[in-house]
């Protein structure tokens, strides 16, 4: 079933799939034929960035660990998982997030950076500007050092040039952002945080996150605030226009699938056989279907 997954590494903490989970069958089957859609996160900052906040990113989630890990992972993301390839993961610029936690010099130096940032261009609606010349150009070295004072005593009267620069770095530390994870904190789920705080690490997490040209393409944002990813119905909104923005694979990139039940086998099998795969032979759609396994089989034999 797995073996070929574990060989020579019967104690491994990663594997060669990345897991996505999913609730329902349909789910998997959808996935199955139309790849995998993206969705807004509950991610929440407040043990890391000061003044940090909840904010709904856009991503597809993944973790990186064996079959026989997965147990822990059911009953906070469904029964039903897809497992891929971790080299078209790579291809399609999955990638792991970085866990770090409050103490961590790491965190700190981040919490500096989008500070000094922030302050950067509180300065700039202080003062005005003028277009910058070779000697103020040379004053960007200093900035972070003593950026007020060097504002002061410039004579700029136009701020464009360098805010256009201040601008595009807060986008690019955002960008940052969405791949750092908390090592523990709170889980949103179904509409609410769970009592207990989860050790994120323990997930191994890989993630997918769209850029903000291929958001606006469908007609999306780069976050949302909570109270309209859980509205009903600004959650059904926003849920459609994620289904535009989808990761593709083909049958050969799928190392597994997982069903609940043993019963939903068949159903899930004649599902493929109605899918009209693209350049996907009739021997690669037969080897698919023989890596349909049930959630009881992995629990029992791993």
């Amino acid at each position: 079933m797995a073996t070929h997954e574990m060989t020579g590494h019967g104690d491994n903490i990663s594997a060669n799939t990345l897991f996505h989970f999913t609730p329902t069958l349909s789910n998997l089957e959808n996935i199955i034929e139309n790849g995998i859609k993206i969705g807004y996160s509950i991610e929440n900052y407040e043990s890391l960035i000061k003044g940090g906040q909840e904010v709904g990113m856009p991503m597809i989630c993944f973790c990186d660990i064996p079959l026989s890990r997965i147990k822990y992972h059911v009953s906070k993301y469904g029964g039903y998982a897809i497992g891929l390839n971790k080299s078209w993961g790579i291809q399609n610029k999955v990638t792991p997030v970085i866990y770090t936690h409050g103490n961590s010099p790491a965190t700190e130096l981040l919490n500096e950076i989008y500070s000094n940032i922030q302050s950067f261009i509180e300065i700039h609606d202080k003062y005005k500007f003028k277009p910058l010349s070779k000697k103020n150009k040379s004053l960007l070295e200093s900035l972070m050092d003593n950026y007020e004072k060097i504002y002061r005593e410039s004579d700029f009267e136009h701020k464009k040039e360098v805010n256009d620069l201040v601008v595009e770095l807060k986008k690019k530390i955002s960008v940052i952002f969405r791949y750092v994870k908390p090592y523990k904190g709170k889980f949103f789920r179904r509409g609410a945080y769970l009592e207990d705080e989860i050790e994120f690490y323990n997930e191994k997490e890989w993630r997918f996150v769209p850029t903000k040209k291929e958001l606006a393409a469908g007609g999306l944002k780069d976050s949302y605030e909570i109270p309209l990813i859980v509205s009903p119905k600004y959650k059904r909104a926003i849920g459609i226009k994620c289904g535009k923005i989808r990761l593709r694979f083909s049958p050969a990139d799928i190392r597994f699938l997982i069903v609940k039940n043993e019963n939903e086998i068949p159903v899930l099998i004649d599902h493929i056989d109605s899918i009209k795969f693209d350049k996907a032979s009739s021997k690669t759609i037969q080897i698919l279907k023989t890596k349909i396994i049930s959630l009881q089989q992995v629990i029992d034999d791993l």
